[in-house]
């Protein structure tokens, strides 16, 4: 496998993870050897102070603001300061070192096992990508959208998202994935935030359906800034290189602009901000077509066969060009009395992707074995493919509540409404292709680039599309839409003894949900000028690309979009409806409604320095379905229903052992919703064409357990001071019923009779457990200015590794072992090489996750994601107090954005994709 500095060529399976285990740790322990070097310096240079866009700290929710640290040395006392359970407000400033010190106070004063990202992390993150930013988190890794090469999902400590809640203020946000109740971060904008919060551990008063955590992103408010009043502008632009080698649209920009300001003497404040970004890509990838077979012919699906011997039918390379547009702002008012506090909050973000995906197949066909069952195919199949990558999603929020402080009582009250949606808007598709009388053969030397032995005559097909008649055509459309009504009320009692305070509450959450996939038409040219003409004839050729993937492969012709769309319509007109029936239809449609009714407990108990947080939270969960059975092309309507409650206790443990040594503990429960999808009754009933008798049923299962987990997790943080910290933590996962998210599941077949059902099932267990390391040293203001080690003053180092492993039975019998858990890789790793002086903001950063399990296949030849990894570089300067200007380079080392196999081995490539490397210069203005 590739180094994590190089996988220009790769290494022998085996010798990768190890080496990159030692690195990590190499780093790492670097990081933490180096900030006992200076440690008994003071804590800041006396001329180190925070700009006037920052977060004055706060009382907590719901006060008025108070007054900044006047001084460096009155920021030390802040932070040195014993625990304490109650959070504070997110400090926000423009530069480096008080940037460092938001993510470490707040990671200080929450009662929980926590890691965050001020809004300075989010502003110099490379990537536009949320979720590429929150890979700098411990323990979190991002998920690649396979047409942007972005990443679009997270997950915390290898949990993929359907084990985790998000959240946009506290309040829980809309899923519009089709297949799982996962939320793409892809639509919130980096620069639109005050900051993000990752919850590694649960409290009773947070909500319950997560095993691996919570994410709370966090808008800005008026009182959010030192000033009264506020104006800032965010501008840039740059290019996508692999776009720009390929004469493709390249260009990358954004603008965004947001202002606040306090009236009535501070009582009163209103937030506004809108953006506009904009980007082009271009993805180049290599995939094999039909799933790798051994040279003997397996028997079924599930038999052992030899992995030594698999045999490659045939690759397709696609060219995916790309175009990204978001546009989308918030806005906030706030009202504070001394008593009492209201808001109302909203955000809008909308996502247009506009895509264009050209895919060439080069592959055996037919029956690959000869009567012997030994491998031998006799025909191939060349096509070339056209397909409208079109993506519409958006995501509304709206909130409001208030708080009432008087003497020991506090109440709170929330409600929400968030709405989002993505669908496909015309997903129109074309191919032409021919099978020839001869088969073909691949090798693969380098896996990533399979290269094929052919006759003279197999290996020119390629550059002549007068050989390829029409295929077909079709339009299909599709969308998902999810709106969640939520509202609660906590009441909060302080008792200030022993027992600090006594907290209860109630919620209530709606969750509706529909989801339709439509054929709307398949058919060919007939009736048009199009009918009987190959590929060479139809003028549906806009260009030529000679060469992709670093100029290894010949691509050929690739499609006009405008060309195809219109002869697709010309054909729809000419032979309306043809290919479609009631079930291609309507068959797919679901409708959703999910209840949530929570209540739950708790109290704080302080024995000396010791704080016991513990409780009891209780959900009910009812969920009710509607969809078609289909059978042939007869739909019969049908709904389905699911209810179940669970208890969820939990304790919380923090103990400051010292000023400077917090050591955190915590024993609690989560539990995990089965996917709409597979909650869904519904049924597909497969018959034999001749006899009309029933050979198959696939089915959704109502039946399907909630994945319930038990949690240990312990850690450790040791403060250096205001910038400086070191953190160890490690957590134990037990789960019942786990289910495989994210579109992949658990799928049973059971004959009965001569019949064989299909529905996907909960596995038995697994287990995840892990220890996280994080350390963060930054060294302006601690070196004197007479010492010969004067020139690191303004450099700063901070890193973080997780090491972890998972088991999961999925109770198959055909499986020999246990699998890891989807989505969970055994290493993360990330470093980062800072400095930050003379106006001078720089930082060179190295992200790394290791290889994971990304879905179970048949004869256990798993699909696996092996490891990515990216190097960025952001420098800013600050030209005037109000202006920066800043560059951003991202995947300098030109590394794959996806790279899959089958089998855990890097010998078998499943799909690789090169995105290429994006470059951004930064023009800010602040006010």
């Amino acid at each position: 496998m590739p180094s994590p500095l190089d996988h220009s060529t790769p290494q022998m399976p085996g010798s990768g993870p190890r080496r990159r285990a030692r690195m990590a740790t190499l780093l790492l322990t670097t990081t933490l050897i180096g900030p006992f070097a200076f440690a008994d310096r003071p804590t800041f240079a006396a001329s180190h102070k925070a700009s006037d866009d920052s977060t004055p700290p706060s009382s907590g929710p719901g006060k008025r603001p108070t007054a900044a640290p006047a001084s460096a040395d009155q920021a030390k006392k802040d932070v040195s300061a014993p625990h304490v359970a109650k959070p504070e407000a997110i400090l926000v400033t423009a530069t480096a070192a008080a940037a460092d010190r938001t993510a470490i106070q707040q990671k200080r004063v929450l009662a929980g096992i926590t890691d965050s990202l001020s809004a300075e992390d989010l502003r110099s993150s490379t990537t536009s990508s949320i979720a590429d930013s929150l890979g700098k988190i411990p323990g979190v890794g991002a998920i690649v959208n396979q047409t942007t090469g972005q990443g679009q999902y997270v997950t915390i400590r290898g949990l993929a998202g359907t084990y985790n809640n998000f959240m946009l203020n506290g309040a829980k946000v809309a899923s519009t994935n089709s297949e799982s109740r996962d939320v793409s971060l892809n639509l919130l904008q980096p620069y639109g935030m005050s900051g993000v919060t990752v919850s590694k551990t649960q409290t009773p008063d947070m909500m319950g359906d997560a095993i691996a955590g919570s994410i709370d992103f966090k808008t800005p408010t008026a009182f959010d800034f030192k000033k009264p009043q506020m104006l800032r502008v965010y501008s840039a632009a740059g290019y996508n290189d692999s776009a720009m080698s390929q004469d493709q649209s390249s260009f990358g920009g954004q603008i965004q602009v947001d202002g606040a300001r306090r009236f009535l003497n501070d009582r009163l404040g209103v937030y506004l901000s809108g953006y506009y970004v904009v980007d082009h890509t271009l993805g180049q990838e290599i995939e094999n077509d039909g799933a790798y077979r051994p040279y003997h012919e397996a028997p079924d699906s599930t038999s052992a066969i030899d992995f030594n011997s698999l045999q490659l039918p045939g690759i397709d390379l696609a060219y995916r060009r790309t175009r990204q547009a978001r546009v989308g702002g918030s806005f906030a008012v706030d009202y504070h009395e001394d008593i009492w506090s209201a808001y109302l909050h909203g955000q809008y973000a909308r996502l247009q992707v506009t895509g264009n995906l050209d895919t060439t197949e080069y592959n055996n066909t037919g029956n690959y074995y000869n009567a012997a069952g030994i491998w031998d195919p006799t025909k191939f199949l060349f096509g070339r493919e056209f397909q409208v990558e079109d993506d519409n999603q958006y995501l509304a929020n709206l909130q409001g509540g208030g708080k009432l402080d008087k003497d020991r009582f506090h109440l709170t009250f929330n409600a929400s409404v968030s709405r989002g949606q993505d669908s496909t808007p015309n997903e129109y598709s074309v191919e032409y292709d021919k099978t020839f009388d001869e088969g073909i053969s691949w090798s693969h030397i380098d896996p990533r680039f399979p290269t094929v032995t052919a006759s003279p005559f197999a290996n020119a097909v390629q550059y002549n599309p007068a050989l390829l008649p029409l295929d077909g055509a079709s339009l299909e459309r599709s969308a998902t839409t999810n709106t969640i009504v939520s509202t609660n009320l906590d009441i909060k009692y302080d008792v200030n003894d022993i027992i600090k305070y006594f907290k209860g509450g109630f919620q209530f959450r709606n969750s509706t949900r529909s989801y339709y996939d439509h054929l709307l038409w398949q058919g060919d040219f007939s009736g048009t000028s199009l009918d009987g003409l190959n590929l060479a004839q139809s003028g549906l050729i806009d260009r030529t690309v000679n060469q992709i993937l670093s100029n290894r492969y010949y691509y050929g012709a690739i499609y006009s979009r405008d060309a195809v769309i219109n002869a697709i319509r010309t054909a729809m007109q000419a032979t309306p409806g043809a290919g479609t029936s009631a079930a291609s239809l309507y068959g797919n449609d679901t409708n959703t409604t999910e209840r949530v009714f929570s209540g739950y407990l708790m109290t704080d108990i302080e024995l000396g320095r010791l704080s016991l947080i513990g409780g009891l939270r209780y959900e009910r969960r009812n969920t009710e379905s509607t969809f078609f059975n289909v059978d042939g092309d007869t739909l019969a309507p049908a709904s389905s229903y699911k209810g179940y409650g669970v208890f969820l206790p939990s304790i919380t443990a923090n103990l400051p052992v010292t000023r400077n040594l917090l050591l955190r503990g915590a024993i609690w429960t989560g539990y995990s919703a089965p996917e709409y999808a597979y909650l869904s009754g519904s049924q597909t009933v497969t018959r034999n064409p001749g006899t009309g008798n029933i050979i198959a049923i696939s089915q959704g299962n109502p039946n399907l357990k909630a994945a319930r987990a038990l949690n240990f997790d312990l850690s450790g943080d040791y403060y250096m001071d205001a910038n400086s910290m070191i953190s160890v933590a490690g957590y134990y996962k037990q789960i019942r019923n786990f289910i495989f998210t994210n579109g992949d599941y658990v799928p049973a077949t059971n004959e009965v009779g001569s019949i064989d059902i299909t529905q996907p099932e909960n596995g038995k267990k697994a287990r995840l457990y892990g220890i996280e390391f994080s350390a963060s040293r930054t060294l302006l203001g601690l070196i004197p200015h007479a010492s010969p080690l004067y020139f690191l003053d303004g450099f700063g180092v901070s890193g973080n590794v997780t090491f972890q492993r998972s088991s999961a039975n999925s109770g198959q019998s055909w499986r020999t072992k246990d699998t890891p858990l989807v989505y969970a890789p055994n290493l993360l790793y990330n470093m980062s090489l800072n400095y930050r002086k003379y106006g001078v903001d720089a930082r060179l950063s190295l992200s790394y996750r290791g290889k994971y399990l990304e879905s179970l296949r048949s004869n256990q030849l798993d699909k696996w994601v092996q490891h990515n990894r990216n190097l960025s570089l952001h420098v800013g300067y600050n030209i005037t107090r109000n202006i920066q200007v800043a560059f951003d380079g991202n995947n300098l080392l030109n590394d794959w954005a996806y790279f899959t196999t089958r089998g855990e081995a890097i010998q078998y490539q499943k799909d690789y994709i090169e995105f290429g490397r994006t470059f951004l210069w930064h023009l800010d203005y602040a006010l």
